[in-house]
C-alpha cells in the first residue's frame, strides 16, 4: 500500500503528464485501445510497404500503369494512416533533460 503522501505525488505526476502529453497519457490509460492501435497502425504500414515495392515491381517489369495504381494506393494508406492517427505520425521532438549525454 502506498501512503497519502506517496498517492499524491503520483497524482502530481498523473496530471502533469496529461497535460504536458495527453497523447500519450491515453494510451496508458487504455492499455487494450493502445494494442489494436499499434496493431491497426502497423496493418497501415505493412499495406503501404507492400503497395510500393508491388509498384516499383511492376514499373521495373513494364507495367508501367499497374505500378502507378499501386504507387498512388500506397499514397492513399499513408494518408489515411496519418488522418486516422495524426497525433502519432507529427511528433513533436523530445526535450532535453540533460540525463544522457
Amino acid at each position: 500500500m502506498l501512503s497519502d503522501s506517496e498517492r499524491r505525488a503520483l497524482d502530481e505526476i498523473e496530471l502533469k503528464l496529461a497535460s504536458n502529453d495527453p497523447g500519450f497519457a491515453q494510451m496508458l490509460g487504455n492499455p487494450a485501445t493502445s494494442r489494436v492501435s499499434r496493431r491497426a497502425r502497423l496493418v497501415y504500414d505493412a499495406l503501404a510497404v507492400f503497395s510500393v515495392l508491388l509498384g516499383v515491381g511492376c514499373v521495373a517489369l513494364g507495367q508501367v500503369g499497374a505500378g502507378l495504381v499501386a504507387l498512388v494506393f500506397a499514397a492513399v494508406v499513408v494518408l489515411a494512416r496519418r488522418a486516422r492517427f495524426p497525433m502519432l505520425t507529427e511528433q513533436p521532438p523530445m526535450p532535453r533533460t540533460g540525463l544522457i549525454s
